[in-house]
């Protein structure tokens, strides 16, 4: 599922927040407007790992 931020004031939000709550043509709207815009998921960091973690055990 795509996320959302708004750029701008709409609705109940503001710039910067995570919009939801919208249905696909108003989202496709918005999009085309520039009041909001798709983020990427974040991906989980790779699990680090330390010489002592290779010790264990």
């Amino acid at each position: 599922m795509a996320t959302y931020i708004a750029t701008q004031g709409v609705g109940e939000f503001m710039a910067g927040d995570e919009v939801s709550g919208f249905n696909a043509a108003q989202i496709k709207t918005f999009l085309a407007e520039g009041v909001i815009k798709e983020i990427d998921e974040p991906k989980p960091a790779p699990k680090r790992t330390t010489k002592a973690d290779d010790k264990e055990g």
